[in-house]
């Protein structure tokens, strides 16, 4: 058995393959890793992983996690502090799941995405690759979330939600069951937007805007966009909305349930 000395996680990841054992040094803290089943990645010993596991030999897995039956762990990927990567989930290369995560069963988790410490995400759910959930955010089962998608810190995300690529979510958003947003949108912080809403591309939902139970948003629209008049009220959408393609609705607006506003229409 060949021991070696790491200052940082990164110096354990890029460790040459002859090292089976290594110790961590924090400070005046130490901690062993060994590389699982003696040629994959390097596992703290008060980790735990399923025997069925696979893990790449530059993958590592820190203090008190613990990886399911049947996961893949990835090249360079790292499985962080007391987290919980439950069976059949995928780590692509470069994945990073932060302290105290859970991922939820047959979770794919695409390649340089980052799960910041405290994130969520539901059983069957897939993040595709170079997105962020930033800490605390949580997302349900079921869902899809795009590629470079950017999710606030508590971010609340429901079951059965689709996010295309390049959509920006902002802390504090709560974001309903079976909701739609498509490319490139961007949802300001502490939006409520209720279940089965649809969002179309290139839309800006701005900070604070409450949107009701089946309302559809088409592309390029301003929602809750500041006016000449400052107003402190909330912009507020009503249940079953419909809003046309380049409409734009100021801040403190309100739209009654039912409503429905042509293409490039101002309120």
């Amino acid at each position: 058995m060949s021991t070696g000395v790491a200052s940082s996680i990164l110096d354990v990841h890029v460790l040459s393959k002859e090292i089976t054992e290594v110790v961590l040094v924090h400070g005046n803290r130490e901690t062993v890793f060994k590389r699982f089943n003696g040629t994959g990645g390097f596992v703290a010993s008060t980790a735990k992983v399923h025997e069925s596991a696979r893990i790449d030999a530059t993958a590592v897995v820190l203090e008190g996690a613990a990886v399911g039956k049947d996961v893949i762990l990835g090249y360079m990927s790292e499985v962080g502090k007391d987290s919980r990567v439950h069976a059949g989930v995928r780590l692509y290369p470069h994945v990073k799941v932060g302290n105290n995560c859970s991922v939820g069963e047959s979770c794919p988790v695409f390649h340089g995405s980052r799960l910041g410490d405290n994130a969520r995400i539901g059983e069957g759910t897939s993040i595709a690759l170079g997105s962020t959930l930033h800490m605390g955010a949580k997302v349900g089962k079921a869902c899809r979330i795009g590629a470079m998608v950017d999710i606030g810190r508590e971010a609340r995300i429901g079951s059965v939600v689709r996010i295309a690529n390049s959509v920006r979510i902002g802390s504090g958003t709560r974001i309903g069951d079976e909701v739609y947003i498509d490319t490139g949108s961007k949802i300001g912080s502490l939006v409520e937007v209720r279940e089965r809403c649809v969002i179309g591309m290139h839309s800006d939902i701005h900070d604070g805007v409450r949107i009701g139970a089946g309302t559809s948003i088409g592309e390029d629209c301003r929602i809750g966009m500041p006016s000449e008049t400052l107003t402190t009220a909330r912009t507020i959408l009503g249940e079953g909305v419909k809003i046309g393609n380049s409409c734009t609705v100021h801040s403190g607006a309100k739209i009654a349930d039912g409503s429905a506003m042509k293409d490039g229409t101002v309120a």
